[in-house]
């Protein structure tokens, strides 16, 4: 038995390593809602109750899920900073705060599940209406976490960081935040995300479950709030497959484009037609 490689850690091992070290809350924040996943699936399999004809674990379930990325991501972005940014004396009540309101959401999400009612747009009481105005207050200021690295992105990066890939993260993160109020605030609006359609979830468009009999301003919601993942992916290509002084430009582009693309759905949903109908 070659005792040296016995003793040398996996790759994997480094890189969750390199993943902790960058922000080590956020790492166990995304941990966190990733173990909780499991628990959302056996409710799923063991409690057969439905809202708007779907699961009524499936609101808790995509909510852990998308926080287990949010966080996940986060942790990773923090490596992009500026040098002493994580070091800070605001950081860590920063992060803290950040975790706290992803906490409150899920007591508020799966907590609406346990009862048999829906949290978004509840008001059929003073508390459950009083609970969906405290949890949107709380996804903003979650969202506010997408400005500060954003503006500490736009001053500058971490040491040695492309500036192409700097330019999409920092595009990425800014974009994101004002394209995810618009389309969050017409939500609530609307009281739902269903326009000129059926307020049924049963038969939406396959994983992402979007309504198909009407607009769903859901879809701009999402394309809104993952321009922060999808800009930086896109900048780190480009930074490394194209010349110079096309890479930049082409970074623009894209987000002009991404912007069009999350416009066209807004619109697309409140004139009551639904994204991608042909599927």
């Amino acid at each position: 038995m070659n005792l040296a490689a016995a003793a040398t850690p996996p790759a994997s091992a480094g890189f969750f390593a390199e993943w902790r070290r960058r922000e080590p809350v956020f790492f166990a924040a995304a941990l966190a809602h990733a173990a909780l996943i499991p628990v959302a699936l056996g409710l799923m399999a063991v409690d057969g109750r439905n809202y708007l004809d779907l699961d009524i674990w499936v609101k808790p379930l995509k909510f852990l899920v998308s926080l287990a990325v949010w966080f996940g991501f986060l942790a990773w972005a923090a490596g992009w900073l500026p040098r002493g940014a994580t070091a800070s004396r605001w950081w860590r009540p920063f992060t803290l705060v950040m975790v706290f309101n992803a906490a409150l959401e899920m007591i508020w999400i799966g907590g609406a599940a346990a009862a048999g009612v829906g949290s978004h747009f509840n008001s059929s009481s003073p508390l459950w209406a009083f609970g969906f105005t405290m949890a949107a207050f709380s996804a903003v200021i979650l969202l506010g976490s997408s400005l500060v690295y954003g503006a500490a992105l736009a001053r500058g990066g971490a040491p040695g960081m492309d500036p192409v890939f700097r330019l999409s993260a920092a595009l990425g993160f800014l974009v994101s935040v004002p394209l995810t109020l618009v389309a969050a605030f017409t939500l609530g609006g609307n009281g739902g995300h269903f326009v000129g359609g059926p307020a049924t979830d049963a038969n939406g468009l396959w994983l992402m479950g979007w309504a198909r009999g009407g607009g769903d301003l859901r879809v701009a919601h999402f394309f809104a709030l993952h321009a922060m993942h999808a800009l930086p992916l896109i900048g780190w290509f480009a930074a490394r497959t194209l010349p110079a002084g096309a890479a930049r430009p082409a970074i623009w582009a894209v987000a002009g484009a991404w912007i069009w693309l999350t416009g066209f759905t807004y619109f697309q949903a409140l004139e009551g037609r639904p994204f991608l109908p042909f599927l």
